[in-house]
């Protein structure tokens, strides 16, 4: 995606989403991820910065997912990707 300005602030917790064919939502993964917001240059843009939300163990979300969860229910949930607690911890 371009160069990117990281802050490890982590402003939420987040299940991935799969792709959701269903409706019913049991595509998901099982892992809750420590997000953070980043800045990052924008591809097609010169000299223009935007705004995403990343993961600290660096996973993202596949070409047919759907993204990261947005239920607020999920902040309540402890952090369980092991790669995520990994990093915090340093």
């Amino acid at each position: 995606m371009g160069r990117t300005r990281k802050s490890f602030a982590v402003t939420r917790h987040a299940m991935m989403l799969g792709r959701l064919t269903d409706g019913a939502e049991r595509d998901h993964g099982s892992y809750v991820h420590a997000l953070y917001k980043a800045e990052v240059f924008s591809p097609r843009i010169p000299d223009m910065l935007i705004t995403v939300e990343k993961s600290i163990c660096g996973k993202k979300p596949g070409k047919r997912s759907v993204g990261w969860s947005d239920n607020d229910n999920d902040n309540d949930k402890p952090i369980t990707c092991p790669k995520c607690l990994k990093r915090l911890e340093k």
